[in-house]
């Protein structure tokens, strides 16, 4: 499973590509590709960053009560038929996961499966229909908000928790 970085300022219902570090996003931030346009951070700002692991789509059936009929499974639970694990790619739900969303609608979104779906079923299913809907549903694991300093010589960034970010000049 790969991590992607993103600006912080960035992060919305349509993301740009990912980049495999916080530091790929130099160039873009300061200005040194497609020097015809300002710069966004100078040395010394700080930018914010968030890195996010996709884990994939599930489905589940949510019920009009909100509640979820279909029993996911830890990937890391023995298959009681055969002895082994799940394949990777089977209806599983990542023990970190803390990000939701509907495929098919993408105002729909929640940090838990249970919010989810009665978010879901708030919104997308009639009370009057008995059996619930099948839907689609990205995971993936978000991690909370990471601060850098842009080193002085804008190549790098420094983590803002260090003694370094101190000494920067803006």
């Amino acid at each position: 499973m790969s991590r992607l970085w993103y600006p912080k300022f960035l992060i919305d219902e349509t993301l740009p590509t990912g980049r495999k570090s916080a530091e790929a996003w130099l160039p873009f931030l300061t200005g040194a590709v497609g020097k015809t346009r300002q710069p966004m951070f100078k040395p010394g700002d700080e930018v914010s960053f968030q890195w996010v692991e996709r884990h994939g789509i599930i489905t589940i059936r949510i019920l009009p009560s909100g509640m979820i009929a279909t029993t996911l499974r830890c990937p890391h639970t023995v298959d009681f038929f055969d002895g082994e694990k799940r394949p990777e790619n089977a209806n599983q739900l990542a023990s970190d996961a803390n990000s939701f969303w509907d495929l098919g609608e993408s105002e729909i979104w929640s940090d838990t499966i249970e919010g989810f779906a009665q978010d879901y079923a708030c919104h997308c299913i009639s009370p009057d229909e008995t059996d619930g809907q099948d839907v689609e549903i990205d995971t993936a694991t978000w991690s909370e908000v990471i601060k850098f300093t842009i080193s002085p010589d804008g190549q790098s960034l420094i983590p803002a928790t260090s003694p370094e970010t101190s000494n920067v000049q803006g």
